[in-house]
């Protein structure tokens, strides 16, 4: 893998991400003029937003850096690890590792972010459901889309993606690789639709098919299921929905001693 390619997928990837923060945007814009700032269902909106942001300084850094220092760039960041072309060159294993850690990263906090806030919608309605919000992901799922009164077919449908997710989710936890936890003593291979397309999951092996694409289509999933439900009257009917949300200012000032 040659510098230019790398840099030909982060600009690709720059597009991507960007395109999916701007719809964010869209999105949050509209429920702004609906409902409090402090309201779960902008919290639900603005923290997907939130997520992509970091993501794209990420790789906007990298960009920078590259198209700054082209053939500088690789010395720089394995100073004292690698001193050739050549060997840098040879290191292709781990730049494909960085790609996948970042793109493992972002989708791990977009998914979590769903969790978080689906809990809440859920006490939002009920709060005693689920244990009060603290069962099983899972579980949390299939009692929010009842509670939220989404119809049955959407229903399956939105828990055929959601589960999709998690197994990926899984599988990042597990170096990629599909480790499900066994049934009975036993594990066997799945195979898992999501939009329209059917992805395999044997036991023991590589998820090989988790790619930048795959990756930006999964959050754009979570913001149209979560847009979703939001519009169900169930949701729409109640006046605030609470969900605690992290001040950065405040990990500022607990810090101070540290910067």
């Amino acid at each position: 893998m040659t510098i230019e390619i790398f840099i030909e997928y982060f600009l690709s990837q720059k597009d991507a991400i960007h395109s999916y923060y701007l719809k964010c945007g869209d999105v949050l814009e509209y429920y702004r003029k609906k409902y409090d700032e402090s309201d779960a269902r902008i919290l639900a909106v603005s923290g997907l937003q939130g997520i992509a942001l970091n993501y794209y300084i990420s790789i906007r850094h990298v960009i920078d850096e590259m198209l700054v220092n082209r053939r500088d760039y690789w010395p720089k960041i394995f100073s004292g690890i690698v001193d050739t072309e050549e060997n840098i060159e040879s290191i292709r294993d781990t730049i494909l590792q960085y790609r996948s850690m970042m793109n493992g990263t972002f989708f791990i906090y977009t998914i979590s972010h769903m969790e978080f806030i689906f809990r809440y919608f859920l006490k939002g309605i009920n709060k005693t459901a689920c244990k009060m919000g603290t069962a099983s992901f899972t579980e949390i799922v299939n009692e929010l889309l009842i509670e939220a009164g989404v119809d049955s077919q959407r229903k399956e449908e939105i828990i055929a993606s959601i589960s999709f997710m998690i197994n990926i989710r899984n599988c990042i936890h597990t170096n990629y690789a599909y480790n499900p936890r066994p049934k009975d003593q036993i594990q066997n291979d799945i195979q898992l639709k999501f939009n329209d397309k059917s992805f395999k999951f044997e036991v023991d092996k590589p998820i090989n098919f988790v790619d930048e694409s795959l990756i930006i289509e999964m959050a754009n999933e979570i913001l149209t299921i979560i847009g979703e439900i939001i519009k169900c009257p169930k949701i729409l009917e109640i006046e605030k929905i609470f969900a605690p949300a992290m001040e950065p200012e405040n990990l500022l000032k607990n810090n101070k001693s540290e910067l």
